[in-house]
């Protein structure tokens, strides 16, 4: 196993070479994959799946961390306090005339 082709070495899990052999058909066992292969066995290389599965699960959450933590930005821009409007000048007259009769009485 080459340890030097990523970061992790030795501690890196692979399922490339995990293979289901149909033993019956050939008449026996075999140690390794490669010598399933050589000798002409029927084998379900399910590694391969493994590994695109696990590597698919890994990407889908990063990209699910990824999309939270923009959105959760988001939302705290959104959240800020808009500064209240000015009310139109006509509605300002209004108000004006209003308080004066009410001091009025």
């Amino acid at each position: 196993m080459d340890y030097d082709r990523d970061f992790f070495g030795p501690a890196d899990v692979h399922f490339e070479h995990a293979a289901i052999g149909c033993d019956d058909l050939k008449g026996g066992s075999f140690e390794t994959l490669k010598a399933a292969k050589d000798a002409g066995a029927v084998t379900l290389n399910v590694g391969l799946f493994i590994n695109a599965i696990i590597s698919f699960v890994i990407v889908v959450f990063a990209l699910f961390m990824l999309i939270k933590a923009v959105n959760t930005l988001n939302k705290e821009e959104e959240e800020a306090p808009a500064e209240p409007e000015e009310p139109p000048r006509d509605v300002q007259l209004l108000e004006e005339i209003r308080d004066a009769l009410v001091k009025k009485k």
